[in-house]
């Protein structure tokens, strides 16, 4: 029921919220590209699935909210 998403090259990080998000981002990503990209997670449960890849950067959230996940960008 997961669908794989497209992926854009010229990304330059992603907003992970939830652990859902992070296996449909699993399924869609090659190692090359986590490797230029930085990830913001809203908690180690939420990136959890992404961890088999070695991304840029990983940020995560100090309270598991929205306004701190949006905090990270400023």
């Amino acid at each position: 029921w997961l669908k794989p998403a497209q992926i854009p090259d010229d990304l330059d990080g992603l907003i992970i919220h939830s652990a859902q998000a992070a296996r449909v981002v699993a399924a869609s990503i090659s190692p090359n590209q986590a490797s230029r990209l930085a990830l913001y997670g809203l908690s180690t449960e939420a990136v959890l699935p992404l961890a088999q890849f070695k991304f840029a950067k990983i940020t995560l959230a100090p309270f598991a909210n929205e306004q701190a996940i949006l905090n990270l960008l400023a």
